[in-house]
């Protein structure tokens, strides 16, 4: 063998070695991450529990019901700051943007009230009473109306326009989590504490189904896929995500998911879902042929311990999840909320402290 072929055989083999080295230093899991992280903004001044948000499309802003602040914060999200704070709430839980009426609607655990704020410059508009613990706000893709789910057990169906409550539907325990089904108004309900999800017909305004037997406790978590017949719902005892059949309320799959589980989302234009769990990650799922509901779980991303909250735009193409600032403790009873504030924690139960409160931006990573 002459000198120059073995000079080249030299610079090959040298340079599978780099090559090899470089794919073992490359982090687990980084070439196949479904998320990228994009920014983090932060949130001054923000303690306690962060819960549910919604988007301004128009205007580029993001509402973050601030629970244990008693406020919520308006995000520019491409600026990636705090433009405005709304202050002297009674925890705030759900928040939903009227586009049409350019209203604000925040539902208040505290004092079981619905405040109404215009969209332009956040003035207050009005106070509706429902009761007690006004939780989560959907917005009805149909007409509009805004369904706010309170109390024992009851979903406030308010017309945006007049901003008054034009139906009350009874349920038998206080509703978490519920999506509405864009072509018939027929509205899914997750309520751990009857341990069932609740099928509501809302232009008859009363409840036409119970799935019970459920595969698990803790439902909080529930999305539908728009364009198919799919639902889906997470689990905090197992944790694991269940797939049904809206339309007969049949599993049609199930597999193990992350712990302590809040939001759930179809991203339909990469065929995948999302769960965001306070444990610190997301788990992924992703259409797979052949798999039980076509969907198989896929390798979770990280993110920060307590971050669970949070609400995915299909037409930005990115998930916005909240971090609280504090200490999360995810082995503690579900009605301690899940967060020890700005103190440790012994043993296994405290597992990371943030700093600051925040909104991490992921975007899909195709």
């Amino acid at each position: 063998m002459n000198r120059e072929k073995v000079e080249n055989m030299s610079r090959t083999l040298a340079l599978c070695v780099l090559m090899a080295l470089m794919l073992v230093a490359r982090p687990a899991g980084s070439a196949s991450q479904p998320l990228a992280l994009e920014a983090t903004i932060v949130l001054p001044d923000t303690l306690g529990r962060i819960d549910h948000l919604d988007l301004d499309a128009k205007r580029g802003v993001l509402f973050v019901a601030e629970y244990g602040n008693n406020s919520l914060d308006i995000v520019d999200w491409r600026q990636r700051k705090v433009v405005h704070r709304i202050k002297g709430l009674n925890r705030p839980q759900g928040v939903g943007y009227s586009a049409p009426t350019d209203t604000l609607f925040i539902a208040n655990g505290g004092d079981g009230t619905v405040r109404m704020f215009h969209g332009g410059d956040y003035k207050p508009l009005g106070v509706l009473k429902l009761g007690s613990d006004a939780d989560n706000v959907v917005i009805d893709p149909r007409n509009g109306h805004v369904v706010v789910g309170y109390g024992h057990g009851g979903l406030a169906v308010i017309d945006a326009r007049l901003r008054k409550v034009i139906a009350d539907i009874h349920l038998p325990a206080h509703p978490e989590e519920f999506a509405i089904d864009p072509a018939n108004g027929h509205t899914f309900v997750n309520v751990p504490d009857a341990q069932e999800i609740d099928v509501i017909d809302l232009d008859a305004g009363k409840q036409i189904a119970a799935w019970r037997n459920l595969r698990g406790a803790g439902n909080y978590a529930l999305a539908i896929d728009p364009k198919s017949a799919l639902l889906a719902t997470m689990f905090r005892d197992p944790p694991i995500m269940v797939l049904y059949d809206r339309n007969k309320g049949t599993v049609l799959g199930t597999s193990p998911a992350c712990r302590d589980a809040d939001g759930l989302f179809f991203d339909t234009q990469h065929q995948r879902i999302y769960a965001s769990c306070g444990a610190g990650e997301v788990s992924v799922f992703t259409i797979q042929e052949g798999q039980p509901g076509g969907y198989l779980a896929a390798p979770p991303v990280a993110t920060d311990p307590g971050a669970r909250t949070a609400i995915f735009v299909p037409s930005l193409d990115r998930l916005f999840i909240a971090r609280p600032a504090g200490t999360y403790s995810g082995n503690l009873p579900q009605d301690i909320a899940g967060y020890i504030l700005n103190q440790s924690l012994p043993g296994p139960a405290g597992v990371s402290n943030n700093a600051t409160a925040a909104i991490l931006v992921y975007r899909p990573d195709t």
